[in-house]
């Protein structure tokens, strides 16, 4: 990721700018996460909160998490972009959704958090490791994973998880062959 990075909203109302390497890249799979983001999980990096200078003022909400402590989600009130989470526990972290960066090509995941939450038919990848809750517990946010950063991924990654048997947990590329086929785009008419 090219330093510093920038990012922002689609209306242009609220912009940033990180001045320092990320602390972790994670997708989030906890049920806060799937209703604020419309998706399966939330991608996000997550950034020492000093280290990122906002521009414009977001909107907020506040949600109780896991540990009963609140997770304020941050968005454009203008266009409705979800930007900003971070945890009561955990203030000095920001996470930031990777897809309001300028260039979120560098976004690569290194732990995938709150899988015991995660929909069944999501691919999880063999390559990184997997946390059934965050990595610490039982201090962290919630939601999220802010609290991914403290502790950082486990040294290997999960063995196979044989709930999930849509998933070819034995491929050794970055994405499970099963995911791999569905994300593939159709031939073009010659």
């Amino acid at each position: 990721m090219n330093i510093p990075f920038s990012g922002g909203c689609v209306c242009g109302l609220i912009r940033y700018t990180g001045s320092r390497e990320p602390l972790a890249m994670i997708n989030c799979h906890c049920v806060d996460c799937q209703r604020s983001s419309g998706a399966a999980f939330a991608s996000g990096i997550v950034v020492m909160t000093a280290d990122l200078e906002i521009s414009g003022t977001p909107r907020a909400y506040a949600v109780r998490g896991s540990s009963g402590l609140l997770t304020t989600r941050s968005f454009c009130a203008g266009c409705g972009t979800p930007l900003f989470t971070q945890s009561e526990a955990n203030s000095q972290f920001t996470s930031v959704r990777f897809p309001s960066l300028d260039d979120p090509s560098s976004f690569q995941p290194m732990l995938d958090i709150y899988t015991a939450s995660a929909q069944q038919w999501v691919c999880l990848d063999p390559a990184i490791p997997h946390f059934p809750q965050s990595p610490q517990q039982p201090t962290e946010g919630g939601a999220c994973g802010v609290t991914a950063a403290d502790t950082g991924p486990s040294p290997s990654p999960p063995p196979p998880s044989p709930d999930r048997p849509g998933c070819d947990s034995g491929s050794s590329s970055r994405i499970p062959a099963s995911c791999a086929a569905q994300s593939r785009s159709p031939q073009s008419p010659a």
